[in-house]
């Protein structure tokens, strides 16, 4: 796994960059290590998940079923330290987005990916962008938020 994460609180924004090979639930291991080390009001702060896969160069559908899902979703979800209707209600109020570029050799894989994931947690958005501005502009950030780290 390689990602790097960084959290910026003002704007309740995780982002996750991911390079070279996506493995598995890669993107739930880098949120939940994220979110552990920050306080309880900061975790439940986040209301936007970034994921650049612009650095990514070969992913496959491995962990992508419902059951990995759901266990990865209760692992957020005792993090966040709420019940189910609490945590129902947080996801409707969280945005995910995904940044790719349209031409790159994986982006079948993760439109799969998305697709799979959203089937089991209902974020209130969710969608893959192929440009910054379209990232920034569905993550409801400034069209000039620094999003390179």
């Amino acid at each position: 796994m390689t990602y790097s994460f960084t959290i910026d609180d003002q704007s309740g924004f995780l982002l996750i960059k991911h390079r070279g090979k996506f493995c598995g639930a890669e993107t739930d291991v880098a949120t939940l290590v994220a979110l552990a080390g920050i306080p309880l009001l900061q975790r439940r702060n986040i209301s936007r998940i970034g994921i650049d896969l612009r650095g990514v160069d070969s992913a496959t559908l491995q962990d992508t079923d419902g059951a990995r899902v759901r266990r990865s979703e209760r692992q957020l979800r005792q993090l966040l330290e709420m019940t189910s209707e609490e945590y129902s209600k947080h996801l409707q109020g969280m945005t995910l987005a995904g940044l790719l570029d349209p031409h790159a050799p994986v982006r079948k894989i993760v439109e799969e990916r998305l697709i799979r994931v959203e089937r089991v947690i209902k974020f209130g958005t969710t969608g893959l962008c192929s440009s910054e501005e379209d990232f920034l502009r569905l993550l409801d950030l400034p069209p000039d938020f620094n999003i390179s780290g």
